[in-house]
């Protein structure tokens, strides 16, 4: 029997939470059906994807749009290199992923007739579009057959102009690559680990004041990640003498063996769509601090239970929670048990068979 032919549609495919889970579907559904992979431009997959998936670019690099002239022209051609693909690669069903690939994705799909999800990834009360883009995503998203979100706040959001029964939140899966390298009972390093693209909205330089500001004899911070602050978070570490102390790795196709070694994980941003990194953590038995940003911690950390949930940008908060788990071992094995009972429901077939139940609505 023929397989159905599934698109996936994303901006690109570099280190991030979307790119991920959108490597993790991917490679998890091509068993079942026919896989393509389409990036708006040309993008080396820094996540494994299958050998049987087709990855498929629509441009060589990134438009970049100076005005809304060269917005249009970038976008129309997006838009035409899509319904082309489609057509070209007779495309059964798309998956859209992240608000502009959305949008184009929709638009590509309906005129070919072709059922459409969407995924929302970020939070829309937070991120901010311009008027077109807002007014685009307003009156395309109601044509999509389904809607993802990941919150109950993004439910609430989008349902004030679609239909909630093409709504359904589906939390984002565990990556099986992970899954499959999480060691048990190795002994762990005194490390608080921090993983995330280093950024303002991340605020990862509360983490560093915070560590500075504390007893962290015999302890060291590592954050993994790359991003634009890289570069002000390092001079930070040098201006609070903490160099010997502080450790900046850059990307890792391994972030595993960070997750096995640490026994804290810190998480500080202003806000999330959800949170991959700290289902992560959660899974391999890290006690987790985490800001109780909009959206998603909230919705996943228990305070005092399997995990602790502090204000955004609360230094004096962290620092408590900080010192209280680097100075009890029974807290942090005790937490991270309970972290880990909670994120075992994130793991991978678990969340592909929600996926596949809409899938198989649409395509049968």
């Amino acid at each position: 029997m023929k397989k159905k032919k599934i698109a996936f549609v994303i901006p690109g495919l570099e280190p991030g939470g979307a790119e991920r889970v959108v490597s993790t579907l991917a490679n998890e559904l091509c068993n079942t059906y026919e896989i393509i992979v389409i990036t708006l431009w040309d993008v080396e997959p820094f996540y494994y994807l299958h050998n049987n998936i087709n990855h498929i670019k629509c441009a060589n690099r990134p438009l970049i749009s100076k005005n809304v002239f060269q917005a249009l022209h970038n976008n129309f051609y997006l838009l035409k290199r899509l319904k082309t693909i489609f057509k070209d690669n007779e495309i059964d069903l798309t998956i859209g992923f992240t608000t502009t690939a959305n949008i184009l994705a929709i638009i590509a799909s309906k005129s070919k007739k072709i059922p459409c999800i969407i995924s929302e990834r970020s939070n829309p009360n937070i991120k901010v579009l311009g008027k077109i883009w807002t007014y685009l995503r307003k009156t395309n998203y109601k044509k999509a057959d389904f809607i993802v979100v990941q919150t109950k706040q993004n439910l609430s959001y989008f349902s004030k102009f679609t239909t909630k029964k093409k709504l359904t939140i589906l939390p984002n899966p565990l990556s099986s690559e992970l899954i499959s390298n999480k060691k048990r009972n190795t002994s762990k390093e005194n490390i608080v680990l921090s993983v995330g693209r280093l950024d303002k909205n991340k605020s990862q330089d509360l983490l560093i004041r915070a560590f500075s500001n504390i007893n962290t004899d015999g302890w060291r911070l590592i954050f993994v990640g790359e991003g634009l602050e890289k570069h002000n978070y390092i001079n930070l570490t040098k201006s609070l003498e903490l160099e010997s102390k502080v450790s900046f790795v850059g990307n890792s196709t391994k972030v595993y063996d960070y997750y096995n070694s640490s026994k804290i994980f810190a998480f500080t941003s202003q806000s999330e769509g959800f949170p991959n990194v700290l289902i992560e953590a959660m899974y391999f038995e890290l006690p987790c601090i985490s800001t109780n940003c909009p959206s998603g911690p909230s919705e996943i950390i228990n305070e005092g239970s399997n995990g602790f949930l502090i204000p955004v940008n609360d230094q004096n908060s962290l620092e408590k929670k900080l010192s209280l788990l680097m100075s009890s071992e029974d807290l942090r094995k005790n937490i991270g048990e309970n972290a880990y009972l909670n994120a075992k429901e994130y793991q991978t077939e678990n969340i592909v068979k929600r996926w596949d139940k809409i899938i198989q609505k649409l395509i049968q």
